[in-house]
C-alpha cells in the first residue's frame, strides 16, 4: 500500500496508517478520498495541503471516523 505521487508528504503518514485498518484511497476530479471498509464513511482532502491546518484537520476528521492516527 503506497501512496501516490501528488499528494503532500505529510499526508503519507495518516493515509498509511488509515489503509492499514482497511480504508482505500481514491482519486476524485481534483481531490482525493479515503473509504471506510464498509463503504458508509469517507474523508475528502486536496491534492496538496493550501494551508498549514490541512494535515491536522484531515488528523482530526479521520480520528472521528474511528481511525487510528
Amino acid at each position: 500500500m503506497s501512496t501516490p505521487r501528488g499528494i503532500h508528504k505529510d499526508l503519507h503518514p495518516l493515509i498509511a496508517a488509515a489503509q492499514r485498518q482497511g480504508w482505500e484511497l481514491r482519486k476524485g476530479g481534483k481531490h482525493w478520498a479515503l473509504l471506510s471498509p464498509d463503504g458508509t464513511d469517507r474523508v475528502v482532502f486536496g491534492n496538496s495541503p493550501g494551508d498549514q491546518r490541512t494535515v491536522a484537520n484531515t488528523r482530526s476528521l479521520l480520528r472521528q471516523k474511528g481511525v487510528d492516527v
